[in-house]
């Protein structure tokens, strides 16, 4: 088994506002092996992306207050001071952000802000050698005529291009962990499947690690190697990928899959989860699934299911316990 190059254990993040105390992420355990493609699955609200600025900590504090382990080999990434952080984010663990018009600098060319990542984490190299090491990335990503592409603006960029050069920036540093955050979201079917096709490439030919996070299962069918599904700031399942599509033990996780377009027989309307996801303000207690789980039991409402499972694959679930036991 291939060893794991990051471990999250009882990550919890709080945000103390004005309206009150809201849990945003509760007990989240997961594994992230050395090579390995894992998603990070569920609606919007579920956690999916307060968990990954976790990782990196991007997140202000306060109003945030992170509790629990994210060990980066032997560091535990939350106990060390802001300034010590900045060795690892961007260098060794690197993120694509969800909307790269957002996240590049509109006021910067794409030379500039890429070169900053060299400069920030390699210190020694030459003007020269930056500009060369940017300009090998772009051709790297395909980026079509790169030395135009070093003096252009975000702004004069299609989204595709601009994901483009998100990616060949968070790559600069040859990083062991990239974590997505939606890098396919806005832009059409075409460009998605070339922005996927190219992070599967690169995990192959660097062996970095990846975390993907979507709320699209069509992507993560075709994308990663093993997959957790997140409702309510936990996780709710995790298992193989091709396990967790022919076999999903949480009611949660057969919801989001019945509910893929093309999932049903010809001339029936697609399954739909009732409710909404509960407001992080107002969790409700046990199982956060029961009020729209039509499963649930007095059970469900009252205790909060532990994380069960064999062979890679696991679940919270009273449902799936009681059937265990008989």
């Amino acid at each position: 088994m291939k060893d794991a190059v990051l471990k999250i254990e009882n990550l919890n993040v709080i945000f103390h506002t004005k309206y009150g105390r809201a849990n945003a992420v509760t007990d989240v355990n997961l594994e992230l092996r050395r090579g390995e493609k894992l998603g990070l699955v569920g609606e919007s609200g579920s956690g999916k992306s307060v968990t990954s600025k976790s990782i990196i900590r991007l997140l202000p504090s306060p109003p945030a207050e992170l509790t629990g382990h994210i060990w980066y080999g032997d560091v535990d990434l939350l106990a060390l001071p802001a300034r010590e952080m900045e060795r690892y984010r961007g260098n060794r663990i690197s993120m694509i952000f969800q909307e790269p018009m957002v996240s590049l600098n509109p006021l910067y060319t794409v030379e500039n802000q890429m070169g900053e990542v060299l400069r920030r984490h390699e210190k020694g190299l030459g003007r020269a050698q930056i500009r060369e090491r940017v300009l090998d990335m772009l051709r790297r990503v395909d980026i079509p005529s790169p030395e135009t592409r070093l003096r252009q603006y975000p702004f004069e960029l299609s989204g595709g291009m601009r994901q483009r050069i998100m990616i060949a920036m968070s790559l600069l540093c040859s990083p062991e962990i990239l974590i997505a955050d939606e890098p396919t979201t806005a832009l059409d079917v075409t460009i998605q499947a070339k922005i996927l096709d190219l992070i599967h490439k690169l995990n192959t030919d660097y062996g970095t690690s990846l975390i993907l996070i979507t709320h699209d299962l069509g992507v993560i069918a075709q994308t990663v190697d093993y997959v957790a599904v997140m409702y309510a700031g936990s996780i709710v399942e995790k298992a193989p990928v091709k396990e967790l599509f022919r076999a999903p033990l949480h009611p949660y996780t057969a919801g989001l899959l019945q509910s893929i377009p093309g999932s049903r027989p010809d001339g029936e309307e697609l399954a739909v989860i009732p409710g909404t996801v509960p407001s992080i303000y107002r969790m409700p207690g046990g199982c956060a699934f029961h009020n729209r789980c039509g499963f649930a039991c007095e059970r469900c409402r009252a205790q909060k299911p532990p994380m069960t499972g064999q062979n890679g694959h696991y679940v919270a679930c009273w449902r799936h316990g009681q059937e265990e036991g008989r």
